[in-house]
């Protein structure tokens, strides 16, 4: 055990000991020697283990080092920077794949949302076509039915005889002297042939060996030949407080003023400011007595005719053609003969080339002569449907147009997938069968009209009972004050005139609701009729004021209005608008017209505006219409 002991130190002192001689040859070297004596080599090693980090003594050594020490530097950085680069370029990575994700993503949610509007598209347009085949065909079929009325009513002499209870004058068909006067007989000869029954046109003719004299005369005198009570004459002037107001004005085409450039119309009386057309469709006359009852309803102008009809009677009665030359007593110096007429929905029967090239045909003829062109257009033609290009190139053909829709009574406000947006103007389908939506008509048709920066009358057509034929699904017949209210609704979206559709194919069944009413005091339109009389002399009455330029004014929320002003007054035409209810509507007036008296035009009752310009009124269904006199 002891021995063991003593190597372990014996080893240790000899290992002291080198190191002590290392350590006195390292001073002694360092005190003066200007050479180191060689070592042996593992002195050397021992003395190397001993003191590892010495330091460099010599300006070499020292820059080695300073160089080992900055490439050791060098390296760290190298190294960090490399990295961070790898840390970022990792961070990049991760960054672009979460982009690349996101826009991917992104692109599915639009490919996802295009592919949905596109079948939202096709649904629409499909929904498009089905409604506008179902109107073109309502179209085409009324097309049909309205030659077969004209058929109808150009058979002038039927069988029946005319008996004490058809009290139909006759007319000479021959020419008689100019001092011949013949009436009818209630026994009617057999040289003379009667019309076919009251719902045609009422032509009956004498043969021409009938005999005229001075002194002839029927024997009774029939009830029809009554003269009616005449029109109600305009409004007189009056010395107001209310002058021009200082207010924009809406476009217009001049009112009655517009007629100056047309001879016939002009020498007929058109362009004077009293004057305000109001037309029948099919609704001839065969004598004064016949004539002077349209007048009595406010009917002035005739469109579609039986070709028997003399020029004379219109001359003679106050009253207007527009259409084709029906004979040889039609001339170009006949100045009741005002207008042509281009074509009935051709928009509606034909496609848009072979249409278009029929209108303008007529158009360039039209041209040469002292006549305005008219025509008649569908629906189709303010639709979304139909190309906004073919419909102004159609209302560019025209000098004057109408558009026919029959809000009240065609199937349209209650189509399966309604869709409000069919049309150019937005029609809620709770507010579809409304006066408003006869107005609607106008608006858009002057939306197609200024397109080529020419503004024309617009008239609009009304259905006086039920237009659609039978076996379609009907809605009518049109009630009294809806009448009233979609002629007024035209008026206040600046309709320049009206026409009437005179024919009923359902329960009322008539070739002509104005004849057949004439004759029989208990038809079943007659109060169809009776309004339409109505509303027709008030608008004459008002035809002063209706050809003055209208301003534009918002008279507040729910209304639908017109303001004009006439000899020192200011007009005010009121209804609802298409999207609200009746009831009460607050009405607030410009500042010139504060403080001023206001009467309710034939209602017999004034209101009283409040301090700040405003005033109430109630519109008790949404064909109710107000005109306020404002002086």
């Amino acid at each position: 055990m002891t021995s063991n002991h003593r190597r372990p130190r014996a080893a240790l002192s000899a290992v002291a000991m080198a190191a002590a001689a290392t350590v006195a040859f390292t001073t002694a070297g360092s005190a003066g020697s200007s050479a180191a004596p060689s070592q042996p080599g593992n002195v050397a090693l021992a003395a190397s283990n001993l003191k590892p980090a010495a330091k460099a003594s010599t300006p070499a050594q020292k820059a080695a080092v300073k160089k080992a020490a900055a490439k050791k530097a060098a390296a760290k950085k190298a190294a960090a920077r490399k990295a961070a680069a790898k840390k970022a370029a990792a961070k990049k990575a991760v960054a672009k794949r979460k982009a690349a994700q996101t826009a991917a993503k992104k692109r599915a949610a639009a490919l996802a949302a295009k592919k949905k509007a596109a079948a939202k598209r096709v649904a629409v347009q499909k929904a498009a076509r089905t409604a506008a085949a179902r109107e073109s065909a309502l179209l085409r079929s009324q097309a049909k039915a309205r030659a077969a009325a004209r058929a109808k009513l150009a058979r002038t002499r039927a069988a029946r005889p005319v008996t004490a209870s058809t009290p139909v004058a006759a007319t000479l068909t021959a020419s008689p002297s100019a001092s011949a006067t013949a009436t009818a007989s209630t026994t009617p000869s057999a040289s003379t042939t009667p019309s076919a029954d009251a719902s045609a046109t009422s032509t009956p003719a004498a043969s021409a060996s009938a005999t005229s004299t001075a002194s002839a005369a029927a024997s009774t005198t029939p009830a029809a030949s009554a003269t009616p009570a005449p029109e109600a004459a305009p409004l007189a002037d009056t010395d107001g407080t209310v002058g021009d107001l200082d207010l924009p004005r809406i476009p217009w085409e001049g009112g009655s003023k517009y007629w100056d450039q047309f001879r016939n119309a002009n020498k007929a009386g058109w362009a004077k400011d009293d004057f305000f057309p109001v037309a029948v469709w099919w609704n001839g006359f065969s004598n004064d007595a016949e004539a002077q009852y349209d007048k009595s309803l406010g009917i002035n102008t005739y469109v579609e005719m039986d070709p028997s009809a003399n020029y004379k009677n219109f001359e003679k009665n106050g009253m207007f053609w527009i259409g084709p030359k029906l004979n040889e007593t039609f001339t170009d110096d006949s100045t009741n003969w005002v207008g042509n007429f281009l074509g009935d929905e051709v928009d509606g029967r034909f496609e848009p080339a072979e249409g278009l090239a029929q209108m303008r045909a007529g158009q360039a003829k039209g041209k040469q002569g002292p006549r305005f062109n008219y025509a008649n257009f569908t629906g189709l033609m303010v639709s979304s449907y139909f190309k906004k290009a073919d419909a102004e190139a159609y209302m560019a053909t025209t000098d004057a147009a109408s558009m026919d829709m029959y809000w009240y009574t065609v199937p349209f406000c209650n189509w399966d997938n309604y869709n409000e947006d069919y049309y150019i103007f937005k029609v809620p389908q709770a507010h579809c069968r409304t006066s408003a939506s006869y107005g609607k008509v106008v608006e858009g048709m002057r939306t197609r009209d200024a397109a080529d920066g020419k503004l024309q009358p617009l008239w609009n057509f009304i259905e006086l009972s039920d237009p659609n034929l039978p076996g379609q699904k009907s809605y009518g017949p049109i009630k009294p004050a809806q009448i009233k209210g979609a002629a007024m609704s035209s008026v206040i979206n600046e309709a320049r005139g009206l026409i009437y559709y005179n024919q009923d194919y359902g329960n009322c069944s008539a070739g002509s609701l104005v004849r057949q009413n004439q004759y029989d005091k208990n038809f079943c339109a007659k109060e169809q009729v009776e309004a339409m009389g109505e509303v027709n002399n008030f608008l004459h009455k008002m035809a002063p004021v209706l050809n003055t330029q209208s301003y534009k004014w918002d008279f507040g929320k729910g209304l639908d209005t017109m303001l004009k002003s006439k000899d020192g007054n200011a007009y005010i035409f009121a209804m609802i608008d298409g999207n609200d209810h009746a009831g009460s509507r607050t009405f607030t007036l410009p500042s010139e017209l504060k403080g001023k008296k206001i009467e309710v035009v034939d209602e017999n009752r004034s209101i009283t505006p409040n301090a700040n310009g405003t005033f109430t009124d109630t519109f008790a269904s949404e064909s109710t219409y107000h005109v306020y006199k404002v002086s």
